[in-house]
């Protein structure tokens, strides 16, 4: 299970600190140093060794993620939970290998909450990938598409015609 820990940190801010529990529950809150060792359960001390008892809090830190790339990567890998990174201004999503198809039909759903938008590199995608949705994202300044195809339908590009910050194409 997860706890919650309040802490003072960087210019005496208080934050709240997210951890898995290592300890039993009877364990006085001090430093883990200080602790007898028979307070840390066994799946704790195999936490604290791979330091995955960290990873909560790197989750945390991830909120605050600005520049995403993900290479080679198809778009179904993406999970719907990238729209929980609200500060995420740029977003490289990597082509598929040379002669591989594409591996996707459509820009994600999660994608089209990002509100803080303003590069999508979607070069693995034509104007057929491009749903009407993509409206919503009106941070968005650049959009990168890969070439036009013969099955491409211009109903993207009315989409992209309502993005009002929209400068490259």
């Amino acid at each position: 299970p997860l706890f919650r820990q309040e802490r003072i940190g960087r210019f005496e801010e208080p934050f709240t600190l997210v951890k898995f529990r290592t300890m039993q529950f009877d364990t006085a809150s001090v430093a883990s140093h200080l602790v007898d060792k028979s307070a840390i359960t066994p799946i704790g001390s195999f936490l604290r060794k791979s330091h995955l008892d960290e990873l909560p809090q790197a989750i945390c830190k991830l909120k605050n993620l600005r520049v995403l790339e993900l290479s080679s990567t198809g778009l179904q890998d993406l999970p719907k939970e990238i729209s929980q990174l609200q500060n995420l201004e740029k977003l490289y999503l990597g082509t598929a290998k040379e002669g591989e198809p594409n591996t996707f039909a459509k820009i994600p759903e999660g994608v089209l909450k990002l509100k803080k938008l303003k590069v999508l590199d979607f070069l693995n995608g034509t104007l057929q990938h491009v749903q009407p949705e993509i409206a919503q994202l009106q941070n968005l300044e650049e959009l990168i598409l890969g070439a036009y195809t013969p099955q491409d339908d211009f109903a993207g590009l009315k989409a992209i015609a309502q993005l009002p910050n929209l400068k490259t194409l």
